[in-house]
């Protein structure tokens, strides 16, 4: 897909399809609050899949970063790497949080989805196209 559309349709596409995942995600954990998670449970997987797949494609626009920029390869390898560092260290944060503030998770996932929908319009402006 990154050669066939290039790293700015990724990023946008990618971000719109984790927003779209954390939408998902909120059927399972509002199931979970209220008592009815033996019916809402099953979307956990799909939601996680498809936040799996739009996380992995809008991380790949950061490659794409070494077509304009050829001299700082190892730059935006560490960018790449930096990014998946960032994202382990995430639910540790999160979770703090919640206990400090008191806020739900249900709460919390969607402040996260306000971040998620901020990055799809950040790809938009930000990453350089294939012209």
């Amino acid at each position: 897909l990154f050669d066939r559309f290039g790293g700015y349709v990724l990023g946008q596409v990618g971000a719109g399809i984790l927003a779209v995942g954390f939408v998902i995600l909120q059927v399972p954990l509002l199931g979970a609050q209220s008592g009815h998670d033996d019916y809402t449970h099953n979307w956990l997987l799909i939601a996680v899949l498809i936040s799996d797949i739009g996380a992995e494609m809008a991380m790949m626009s950061v490659w794409s970063m070494i077509w304009h920029f050829p001299d700082f390869e190892s730059v935006v390898a560490a960018c790449s790497s930096m990014v998946f560092k960032g994202m382990g260290i995430l639910p540790l944060i999160l979770s703090a949080l919640m206990r400090a503030s008191g806020l739900s998770l249900s709460s919390v996932m969607w402040g996260r989805l306000v971040f998620v929908v901020l990055a799809c319009v950040c790809c938009r402006y930000t990453i350089p196209t294939m012209e």
